[in-house]
């Protein structure tokens, strides 16, 4: 017997709607380790290997992310 259908998947699945380069002349930026956007896809906070803690707001058009404006960044 052969059965064959959709595969339930119970975890998240991540999709690319939009590849933005964010660049700063800063010497402390990068070499960023961990994100977290905040639910409503609004504001994201980054943190760079060297333990900086940078956070900003997601410009977004029609609900597509077109670029990150810094809001702050702490040692």
């Amino acid at each position: 017997m052969i059965c064959a259908g959709h595969v339930a998947r119970a975890e998240p699945v991540l999709e690319l709607t939009a590849n933005v380069i964010w660049e700063r002349k800063e010497p402390w930026f990068g070499g960023f380790s961990g994100i977290e956007v905040d639910a409503q896809g609004r504001s994201m906070t980054v943190i760079s290997d060297r333990g900086r803690l940078v956070t900003t707001r997601m410009i977004r058009d029609d609900g597509r992310l077109e670029g990150l404006q810094l809001v702050t960044q702490t040692p």
